[in-house]
């Protein structure tokens, strides 16, 4: 009977710590959304309605735009919605969950996850995905178990943020690759039926968000050519959106220097350049507002001093 009373103990207590961790580890303001991965979902730790541009897609999102260099230069909130290889059915339900918080004015909707051949394999049925998303939901703190990190940082630790950097993943790894026409390289590609499925359901989505949504090609030298553009140009046509390609715009992007992975990935001196590019060409959207100043965005002064600070070189 002493055992037992021990054992029972035992698993209170286990129970009660596992609850309280998920307490303090969840991010604010989203506590019962049950994301898979926090890295995938930083905007949800952000106060609501305050992001004005979501980037989604996959890692050539996250490598390409640096929302703080956007608002140090413009004004303008932005967060990068994606991860590494990302599977389009979850994408779309990262965008879903993001829009029930945030109300953002533009989308851009990256297209390098279209040409992905592995969606089959890769791809669970939509029945699965709900049960999988519906034991996070009870077990938080399986989703946000590396977010004790996040308590060190200034910006985290005052609201419970999650990441100053806004989504970016910063590399300043340089391996070149050659500055040549990569768009006029030889491309045998096609998009696999259920990518384009789940795209025009993730275009319908944002569209119907209220938000302006624009199909985005960023700088790649081995994700783009002018094969995949027509045939996303294609898919932009048929939602009646505007597709801006990154790769036919004057960047100077050099590489040899501004890439970390032979020029499939810009490094953060090219991110750098594409931000810059991208916060004038949200300015003459007219559709924004600059923040800086106001107190309502006083976090986003302090992520910017935070990031310069951290990336200061």
């Amino acid at each position: 009977m002493k055992n037992f009373l021990k054992s029972v103990a035992f698993i209170a207590i286990f129970i009660i710590l596992f609850y309280v961790l998920s307490f303090f580890l969840t991010p604010k303001f989203q506590e019962k959304l049950g994301l898979r991965n926090v890295a995938e979902h930083e905007a949800l730790g952000e106060t609501p309605n305050t992001i004005d541009v979501l980037f989604v897609g996959d890692s050539l999102t996250y490598s390409s735009f640096s929302p703080i260099t956007i608002y140090e230069e413009y004004g303008f909130t932005s967060y990068d919605i994606a991860h590494s290889a990302i599977i389009m059915q979850e994408l779309k339900e990262y965008l879903k969950d993001v829009l029930e918080v945030q109300k953002p004015k533009i989308i851009f909707i990256e297209g390098n996850m279209l040409f992905r051949d592995w969606w089959k394999k890769f791809h669970p049925k939509d029945s699965v995905k709900k049960m999988e998303k519906k034991f996070e939901n009870a077990f938080p703190l399986i989703n946000y178990h590396n977010n004790w990190k996040n308590y060190f940082s200034k910006v985290n630790f005052i609201n419970h943020k999650v990441d100053y950097e806004k989504g970016m993943y910063i590399s300043y790894d340089i391996d070149g690759g050659k500055n040549y026409n990569y768009m006029n390289r030889k491309d045998n590609s096609t998009i696999p039926k259920g990518n384009l499925e789940y795209m025009n359901e993730i275009i319908e989505i944002a569209k119907k968000s209220g938000a302006k949504v624009i199909l985005l090609a960023a700088p790649s030298q081995k994700t783009w050519s002018n094969r995949r553009i027509k045939m996303f140009k294609k898919i932009a046509e048929q939602h009646d959106v505007e597709l801006l390609d990154l790769n036919h715009q004057e960047l100077n992007i050099n590489w040899v220097l501004e890439t970390r992975d032979q020029g499939d990935h810009v490094n953060y001196y090219g991110a750098v350049k594409t931000s810059k590019f991208m916060g004038k060409y949200l300015k003459e959207t007219g559709l924004l507002e600059d923040h800086r100043g106001d107190k309502k965005y006083a976090e986003w002064d302090l992520a910017q001093r935070v990031f310069k600070q951290a990336n200061s070189r």
